[in-house]
């Protein structure tokens, strides 16, 4: 499982189905979270509340120019989320 913090209107079009996929940057940081290990769930931290959301697959891609502004590494881990939040894990 990995757990991290998210902006709230990402959270909510992750909620909405509307965003399917959370890229990270391919860090020292992230690269030791995922490189090697199997995820199936993610819980994004927002304020207090916490939503868990199941993991299809990550996986290092080329970074999406819709999102350089904001991750500045060539590459980044896509995230890709599916099946909605999971039951009983959510404040």
């Amino acid at each position: 499982m990995i757990a991290t913090t998210i902006k709230r209107e990402y959270l909510e079009q992750i909620k909405a189905g509307t965003k399917t996929i959370e890229y990270r940057a391919n860090s020292a940081f992230w690269q030791k979270r995922v490189n090697g290990k199997f995820h199936s769930i993610i819980m994004f931290l927002c304020g207090r509340k916490c939503n868990a959301f199941r993991v299809i697959k990550i996986e290092t891609i080329e970074t999406p120019d819709a999102v350089k502004a904001i991750i500045q590494t060539p590459q980044c881990f896509a995230i890709h989320l599916g099946g909605g939040l999971i039951d009983g894990q959510n404040n």
